[in-house]
């Protein structure tokens, strides 16, 4: 799942690009707002 998330916020992030403002560092901060959106969601499922 998470693997999958990952890949569709780069491909996003690659289709929308720079004509749109999305650079190499907004990029990386997005992806690294998801890992810690998805981290306790993971925690979560294990303790389920």
């Amino acid at each position: 799942f998470v693997a999958a998330l990952t890949g569709g916020v780069i491909a996003a992030g690659l289709w929308i690009g720079p004509g749109e403002g999305v650079t190499a560092g907004v990029l990386l901060a997005f992806l690294f707002l998801v890992n810690l959106l998805v981290t306790p969601l993971q925690n979560l499922v294990e303790i389920l």
